[in-house]
């Protein structure tokens, strides 16, 4: 930004222009905080101005700051009729001037007010007022978080519980003549953590079970996610080791042995296991 450079001594010959230069540089820093911030926006409400329906036929504007015509004005507590609408209610200029002390006597005897005062109010207007920001302007906040993406997704504070059927679990290359148990799930942003319960009758040997995901949930597959899982032999299955995977399948968990190429052989099985894993 720029500035006054005052390191130099031998009398310093001290004009308005330089006091501009000191006051441009200032306004213009500013406004490049401000727009970098709110982007595309040409005006928001940084804080405060709080509009409250009274239910006495008016509206309440609490005192704050907004930005608009690259300038930042402090707002004093306005209101306007309820009679106007929303979209015809405008936060306007207001100049005024401090008196006596901005009144300055100038070399030529001629008298100028000096302290300019610029604050914004709300007014209520049929049409558009010149150099006007809507009242009911985002404010600085929601803005903010829209443009660096800061939006804190809903959590799902309570267990969802997906019972399993054949619809939803099934074998590649084989059959299964029964499944039971259920996943629960939660999840938090793109980050979903499931626990497995699956019990299952494996009638014709294949590769893997499939497991299908709720609708909601996908998964990020250029990030792979495993666990082993807790594995109970019955009917004289064989008793692979076998894992839990998040990988190269966006709608699918699957269990497979930990040896390549090993299948699930037929028999009861009894998994039990937890996963969390990224969404898309």
């Amino acid at each position: 930004m720029n500035k006054l450079k005052t390191t130099d001594i031998g009398g310093f010959p001290l004009r308005l222009d330089d006091l501009r230069w000191l006051d441009d540089a200032q306004r213009e820093a500013f406004m490049a905080v401000i727009k970098t911030l709110i982007g595309e926006y040409d005006y928001a409400r940084l804080f405060g101005c709080d509009l409250i329906d009274t239910e006495q036929g008016t509206i309440e504007c609490t005192s704050g700051y907004v930005y608009f015509n690259d300038e930042i004005f402090y707002v004093e507590p306005s209101w306007v009729n309820d009679s106007f609408n929303p979209s015809q209610m405008f936060f306007v200029e207001d100049v005024s001037y401090d008196t006596p002390a901005g009144l300055k006597t100038f070399e030529d005897t001629t008298t100028h007010e000096t302290y300019e005062i610029r604050r914004a109010t709300m007014v209520g207007s049929l049409t558009t007022p010149p150099a006007s920001m809507p009242a009911y302007s985002p404010n600085f906040i929601t803005i903010l978080k829209a443009r660096l993406d800061l939006y804190e997704p809903p959590l799902i504070t309570a267990w969802e519980v997906v019972p399993f059927t054949t619809s939803n679990v099934s074998i590649v290359g084989g059959a299964l003549s029964s499944v039971e148990g259920n996943m629960k799930y939660k999840v938090k942003g793109k980050i979903t953590h499931a626990i497995i319960n699956l019990k299952v009758t494996i009638s014709t040997l294949g590769s893997m079970i499939k497991i299908v995901l709720p609708g909601t949930v996908v998964i990020n597959q250029n990030v792979f996610a495993t666990n082993l899982m807790h594995n109970l032999q019955g009917g004289g299955a064989k008793y692979p080791v076998v894992r839990l995977m998040a990988w190269n399948d966006t709608t699918h968990l699957s269990i497979a042995s930990i040896i390549s190429g090993e299948d699930l052989d037929a028999g009861n099985y009894d998994f039990y296991g937890e996963i969390t894993f990224e969404n898309v």
